[in-house]
């Protein structure tokens, strides 16, 4: 399983946005660790043979607050962004914006 390059780099423009180490919960998954943490199943998490997968779960961990872990995602340019969590902040790179 992989994520792809242009998911990592923009991950990283989220780094150095917070300048302070983020913690990642959740970034590729198989199909079976996907039905078991209740993901969708065609989750931008999920990685497939031709494309890697895009999503990462970036934890709150008290260095930045939520509202600025959103706006760091917004400033990398991640389309996905979900904030009805309350311990992560989902992003990925589905190249088109959806928010929950």
């Amino acid at each position: 399983m992989s994520v792809t390059e242009s998911a990592l780099l923009k991950l990283e423009e989220m780094r150095v946005f917070l300048d302070v180490p983020m913690r990642i919960n959740s970034a590729s998954r198989c199909p079976r660790h996907n039905s078991r943490v209740g993901g969708a199943p065609l989750s931008q998490h999920r990685a497939t043979l031709e494309r890697g997968s895009t999503a990462f779960d970036v934890a709150l961990t008290g260095r930045a607050p939520k509202e600025a872990v959103i706006a760091a995602a917004e400033a990398a340019g991640f389309g996905g962004i979900g904030i009805n969590y309350r311990t992560f902040v989902h992003v990925d790179d589905r190249g088109r914006v959806a928010r929950w």
